[in-house]
């Protein structure tokens, strides 16, 4: 799977001027701050079936997105995206 959403989304949240807090304990690079902003759960999703993949669950979770889908050759994902950046951290099989 590719590891960034189109370069439009990463541009939008990069270019208000956002800066990461880092914090113990919490992911570094996540957002601290309630006005940065998110890609929303419909851009995460369009993303991924773009890419032929079929999500039937997305949760937010400490900065992050959750996403459960089901790959184009059926095998069952799980996927932590960034939520500013549209980056995917971590990927596993089965969920």
């Amino acid at each position: 799977m590719h590891k960034l959403l189109p370069l439009a989304a990463v541009t939008l949240a990069l270019a208000a001027g956002q800066s990461f807090a880092s914090n113990p304990g919490t992911r570094e690079g996540t957002p601290q701050e309630p006005w940065l902003i998110q890609l929303t759960q419909e851009v995460i999703t369009r993303e991924f079936a773009s890419r032929g993949y079929l999500v039937h669950n997305l949760a937010t979770a400490g900065g992050l997105y959750q996403v459960q889908a089901i790959h184009p050759d059926g095998r069952r994902i799980e996927a932590y995206v960034h939520a500013l950046t549209g980056e995917v951290l971590h990927e596993k099989e089965g969920h």
